[in-house]
């Protein structure tokens, strides 16, 4: 399991772009309202360190699922309660924090309820939720 991820390409305008494109190409959504969470270093033996970006964002649209166009895969898309993704991904108190700063734009900047772990907007459709596949 994992979350939608990439690289910029050239024609990428900036690291929005970026997400957006990655986002409908792996999981076949659309989203809106991003809010920057962070960033964190990843270094690999023998590569240069890079950053993975953090953000919350709104799902806008729920696309049928189709093929990445990169890799021809079309992937599975599972989406848990808030809560739930950081253990599901192995994540420790890194992925805690992450879900608590989700927990904390939901709430501040969304308007949505959170209560035990778990938003609630207008509609069960609206509630905070992290995609892994």
């Amino acid at each position: 399991m994992n979350l939608p991820g990439g690289t910029p390409e050239p024609f990428d305008a900036d690291w929005r772009a970026t997400l957006r494109r990655e986002v409908l190409e792996e999981a076949d959504v659309t989203v809106r309202d991003v809010v920057w969470l962070g960033f964190q270093e990843v270094c690999s033996d023998g590569e240069p360190p890079y950053a993975q970006i953090r953000v919350a964002a709104r799902l806008d649209r729920w696309w049928p699922s189709s093929p990445d166009p990169d890799n021809g895969r079309v992937y599975a898309r599972r989406w848990v309660p808030l809560g739930e993704a950081a253990p599901m991904l192995g994540w420790g108190g890194p992925g805690r924090a992450q879900e608590a700063a989700v927990a904390r734009v939901a709430r501040d900047i969304y308007g949505m309820v959170v209560a035990a772990g778990i938003a609630q907007g207008a509609s069960a459709a609206s509630a905070v939720v992290m995609q892994v596949v």
